[in-house]
């Protein structure tokens, strides 16, 4: 909307600024006070008519009619300051802010469409004083011609023949989806056991589930089986072990008696080492034949000694594997024992008792 509108050497206005109110504004004078002049100069800056230089103040030319100031109408329109400038350095428009504005030039008749677009003014805007009333002394054609221009009806017109043409294609389509939905339905119809297939399924599946669960069973029972019986002919073959416990018995207390005999062969080798000493000592100041006896008696009874010392080592190593045995055999009994609780009395899989 135009705010103002200035007019510097313009026909009859040398300054002249007006202030427009919002809404309607009438502009009253007296004859030849200026108001036409005003819309001329409005006239002349939105469509650059009249051409020439008859706008021009007659107190703004030479003696050549020469304009010597620039004749100017500037308008305000939404903050932007539009101008047509009519001088010396230019016959053309500014448009812009103030201290930036641009220069157009003005061509012939034509407007430049950044200030057609600035004003956004046409034909129904504006009416001068001498034009006939708005439409009404034109034929019903031209009325007519005008309000195709503005509403557009040639367009109208095309919008409705494609919106028609896209209505005919769309019904075409949707009587082809609708046919091709019955089709699709038929052949749905034909698939009709996939629902009763996917139950079956889902039971096939469940029962491999718990078939692949009782193997897992049958499995873990038969492991246990199998290490039951390992145990049994483990005890077995352990009973002859078992029987020699008083066997090991009498050969502890044989190895206790052995150990007393050894600490007397012991003592009697002491002896024997002193009576050799001795012996060297005396060499035969005395005799010692007697004495040489016993000293064969007790070698023999040395060997002796020693041969039983070897018994008795071996006897202790078959005591320790005994013992070892032993504790191996009643380690396997008591897993034996938890092995056959956890056993069920009926065979899960053939019902068989176990």
């Amino acid at each position: 909307m135009i705010s103002s509108l200035s007019l510097r050497h313009f026909q009859s206005h040398k300054k002249t600024d007006i202030e427009f109110s919002p809404g309607v504004n009438v502009i009253i004078g007296s004859s030849n006070s200026g108001k036409t002049s005003i819309l001329r100069a409005l006239y002349w800056a939105v469509y650059n008519r009249p051409s020439g230089l008859s706008f021009v103040s007659h107190w703004n030319r030479d003696k050549k009619d020469t304009p010597i100031k620039p004749t100017r109408v500037s308008a305000i329109n939404d903050s932007t300051i539009i101008s047509r400038i009519r001088s010396q350095e230019l016959n053309g428009y500014e448009i812009g802010t103030e201290g930036d504005e641009q220069k157009l030039e003005a061509i012939g008749m034509d407007v430049p469409d950044v200030i057609q677009k600035a004003f956004n003014l046409d034909a129904v805007n504006i009416q001068r004083q001498m034009d006939a009333p708005f439409l009404l002394s034109e034929s019903a054609a031209d009325v007519a011609r005008f309000f195709n221009g503005i509403i557009r009806l040639d367009l109208i017109d095309r919008v409705l023949g494609k919106a028609e043409s896209k209505r005919r294609e769309n019904n075409k389509e949707k009587i082809r989806l609708e046919q091709e939905q019955k089709t699709v339905a038929s052949e749905i119809a034909l698939f009709y056991w996939i629902e009763e297939a996917e139950k079956i399924t889902e039971k096939i599946s469940n029962i491999e589930n718990g078939v692949i669960t009782n193997i897992k069973a049958y499995e873990t029972i038969a492991e246990m089986r199998d290490n039951a019986q390992e145990y049994a002919d483990t005890i077995s073959t352990q009973n002859k072990i078992v029987s020699t416990a008083p066997l090991v018995e009498k050969i502890q207390a044989f190895s206790q008696s052995l150990n007393s005999k050894s600490e007397t062969l012991s003592r009697l080798q002491e002896i024997n080492d002193s009576w050799k000493v001795q012996k060297k000592i005396i060499k035969g100041a005395v005799d010692f034949s007697k004495i040489e006896k016993m000293i064969g008696s007790i070698d023999e009874f040395r060997k002796q000694i020693f041969e039983k010392m070897q018994v008795k080592e071996k006897m202790e190593q078959e005591a320790d594997e005994y013992k070892n045995t032993f504790d191996d055999i009643r380690k396997f009994g008591l897993q034996l024992v938890n092995a056959e609780k956890e056993l069920p009395k009926v065979c899960p899989l053939c019902g068989g008792k176990l």
